[in-house]
């Protein structure tokens, strides 16, 4: 009977102890991916041309992190990033080219990066003047 009741005492806290160190190694391994300057400015481009962004970045975590996707907020706007996972402490870029074609004045356009980081969705911001034919 003792046995009995000291099985049913301990059995709760064993798994309580074992179902606590599980959630603390998934919580250890994370990914922060990490922008040194997340809004750019292209300056000034004439209407018709592209102009070239890079974004650079680092994964601030402990776990690697996989870009999925990159979009734009426009068709105007095009992301290349790294198709390999980014290790921890390792950098980054991501390149983003704006086409001015059909566009005039001031242009503030956003970046989307999807990833499997902490912080899985990211805004980048890009902003410029677009010149236009004369």
């Amino acid at each position: 009977m003792f046995i009995l009741r000291t099985l049913y005492v301990l059995l709760p806290v064993a798994l309580l102890l074992l179902s606590a160190a599980t959630a603390s190694t998934r919580l250890d391994r994370v990914g922060i991916l990490f922008f040194k300057k997340q809004s750019l400015d292209f300056g000034e481009v004439q209407e018709g041309k592209k102009a070239r962004l890079v974004y650079e970045c680092v994964n601030k975590g402990n776990y690697p992190i996989v870009i999925s996707q990159v979009r734009g907020s426009c068709g105007c706007v095009v992301g290349s990033y790294p198709r390999e996972p980014i290790a921890p402490d390792e950098k980054a870029k991501i390149e983003v080219i704006f086409d001015a074609s059909g566009k005039s004045g001031a242009q503030k356009k956003i970046i989307t990066v999807i990833s499997n980081a902490e912080n899985s969705e990211v805004k980048l911001h890009l902003s410029g003047i677009v010149i236009s034919k004369k």
